[in-house]
């Protein structure tokens, strides 16, 4: 039996808000502006809302772009 994808065992509900941020701005950074909406299935304004920290990622929207950071590299410029 194959084991599980390593973002099916992220306890996303125990991921801090920024941290939420955070992936959102990886996945977007790697699949763009609008194909971000289009896998993620959110609205323009809500990412926007996200980002901005106006409105917290939600556990469902975190989960499905944990699976687009695969192959995304760290930022070594924010060490």
């Amino acid at each position: 039996m194959p084991a599980s994808p390593w973002h099916d065992r992220v306890n996303v509900s125990a991921l801090s808000d920024e941290a939420r941020r955070l992936i959102l701005e990886r996945v977007k950074k790697k699949l763009g502006f609008e194909r971000t909406l289009r896998e993620l299935g959110i609205a323009r304004g809500s990412l926007y809302n996200y980002l901005q920290g106006i409105r917290v990622v939600p556990d469902i929207v975190v989960y499905k772009a944990l699976q687009y950071l695969e192959g995304v590299q760290q930022d070594s410029s924010k060490d």
